[in-house]
């Protein structure tokens, strides 16, 4: 196996990284020269690595792609502090249409305080939840005579 030939762009900002299959795939990957804590401020990854053959991940303190993880995370799977996608997970909230996180806004809810169509929570507003605490919405099943 030969190692992947990449191309590089150098910018003021960062460095970009790509790959071009035979297949017309393209796999892109952005790295700023700014760094905190030896994690790139700003990451942002694209297609998949020809090094490992699977999705490419963006870490960053600011990570966009399909798959994210950061401090505020931006993709389709995102994992951080602060996590925005399709399906987020986050430490303090998330936004996304499936989300895991103790402050959460999305379709699927699963948090302390969330908003969404449906949800598992503490409290919050939702069209249908299960609440520890109470909630607003149409069809919420309040635990908490039960606790």
């Amino acid at each position: 196996l030969k190692p992947p030939k990449y191309s590089y762009t150098e910018t003021p900002t960062g460095v970009w990284r790509e790959f071009l299959y035979e297949n017309g795939q393209l796999f892109r990957e952005f790295r700023s020269h700014q760094t905190i804590g030896g994690r790139p401020l700003i990451c942002i990854a694209n297609g998949r690595n020809p090094e490992t053959g699977k999705m490419a991940v963006a870490e960053g303190i600011i990570a966009i792609g399909q798959r994210a993880r950061g401090w505020l995370a931006i993709g389709q799977l995102a994992t951080g502090v602060v996590a925005v996608g399709l399906f987020a997970t986050g430490r303090v909230s998330a936004l996304g249409q499936f989300v895991v996180a103790p402050l959460g806004i999305g379709q699927f809810s699963i948090a302390v305080a969330a908003i969404g169509q449906f949800g598992i929570a503490g409290t919050g507003i939702f069209q249908s939840a299960i609440t520890l605490f109470g909630g607003i919405g149409q069809q919420v099943l309040d635990l908490s005579p039960f606790l």
